[in-house]
């Protein structure tokens, strides 16, 4: 899907739509909108958004996976803990980004590339 709305269907929806690249807005899916949360902080995602926040009586917020780089796009550092900070500061830069807070999150999924670092590091991660 590239190149945002190609056609409606028979219902007036779009056929095709490129989330990815749609600056912060909100984007009508039908039954429910979404707004892009992508805080510029993160860079300019490529083939992704970072949040999309839905309301729909409450605010759902859909987080995509965030890693250990910068503004530029780079990763801060090769620490274990470094990045394992990085990567939670981002999430609450879409939070934020959103109107929200880390007291609102309801479920966070955590996917490491080293179990033995992580097991051994979890302590470090503990203490900052």
């Amino acid at each position: 899907m590239h190149g945002g709305v190609t056609g409606k269907a028979s219902d007036g929806l779009p056929m095709s739509m490129d989330l990815f690249t749609i600056p912060v807005s909100t984007i009508n899916l039908s039954p429910m909108a979404f707004t892009v949360i992508n805080p510029m902080s993160l860079g300019t995602p490529s083939g992704y958004s970072n949040g999309l926040l839905t309301d729909t009586g409450g605010k759902l917020l859909f987080i995509a996976g965030q890693i250990a780089w910068d503004d530029k796009q780079k990763i801060v550092s090769d620490d274990f803990v470094e990045q394992f900070d990085k990567a939670l500061e981002n999430v609450i830069a879409v939070l934020n980004a959103a109107d929200g807070a880390a007291t609102d999150i309801v479920r966070l999924v955590i996917y490491v590339t080293n179990k033995i670092e992580y097991r051994e590091r979890t302590g470090d991660v503990g203490k900052r």
